[in-house]
């Protein structure tokens, strides 16, 4: 298969399960959920399956203290579907527990979708600085300082 699902992922460590979602009110959006739970949360996902990724050596106090490190870094707010989602969360925990990433297949849509907005973005830019001056149609307008110029 091409791996083109769409995936929430979250990290399962000592029987809890860790993820980043939407919150709008300026808190964190990282959430824990008993391991295999997360459809509690997002009714409408479904578990699908579990990789290991390594082993674990650290306490729980130092996950602990780093989630709450990672709490700060993904507010709610700056979820993004194709920038910053659920699954660069888990990826970057991971990175942090094990030093491994999560599999390529899981947010590649995403990774295919910011490529896209991107392609998009640079001419939208573009185009609304070419526009911008369109609209100001070339005058030339005279600064506080008197001197003249866009």
């Amino acid at each position: 298969g091409v791996g083109l699902g769409v995936y929430h992922s979250g990290i399962e460590v000592y029987g809890r399960e860790f993820s980043f979602g939407y919150s709008d009110d300026g808190s964190t959006g990282v959430f824990e959920v008993p391991s295999k739970c997360a459809a509690g949360v997002m009714p409408s996902i479904t578990f699908k399956e579990s990789v290991v990724m390594g082993t674990l050596n650290r306490s729980r106090f130092e996950l602990d203290h780093l989630l709450q490190r990672l709490a700060k870094k993904y507010r709610g707010d700056t979820y993004d579907l194709v920038r910053r989602n659920c699954n660069h969360f888990a990826n970057e925990l991971c990175v942090c527990l094990v030093g491994k990433k999560i599999p390529g297949y899981i947010n590649r849509p995403a990774n295919m979708g910011r490529v896209l907005l991107n392609t998009i973005q640079v001419p939208a830019l573009a185009f609304g600085k070419i526009m911008d001056g369109v609209k100001g149609g070339g005058k030339r307008r005279e600064h506080s300082d008197g001197r003249e110029g866009p």
